[in-house]
């Protein structure tokens, strides 16, 4: 089990070490979510974002293990921690109310 600097740490690495396609995948991710364009994702975006993908539910403590600076929005490192957990953990590690499973937030 990793906690969520870890998977940070892992999501750096893992852009870092990345083709050019890959790294504009998750580019295109990062805007998908950051509707504004301002360079941050809030709650609400990230919320906005689930539902547009056919989720009805989002915990607020998932986006708050998400944004390690604590200042309320994701930026690309952040949004490309949670990129990186889809990519390589999937969604079905996620218990009904959004919260990880076999990651300790």
């Amino acid at each position: 089990m990793a906690n969520m600097e870890e998977l940070h740490m892992a999501a750096s690495a893992y852009y870092r070490n990345a083709s050019n396609e890959l790294r504009q995948r998750a580019t295109e991710f990062f805007h998908s979510m950051d509707t504004n364009g301002d360079g941050g994702v809030s709650f609400n975006m990230f919320v906005q974002f689930f539902v547009q993908n056919g989720y009805n539910r989002v915990a607020r403590n998932f986006f708050r293990s998400l944004d390690s600076n604590g200042d309320g929005f994701l930026d690309f490192f952040e949004v490309l921690t949670f990129y990186y957990i889809l990519k390589t953990r999937g969604t079905n590690n996620y218990s009904a109310d959004g919260s990880p499973q076999g990651i300790i937030p």
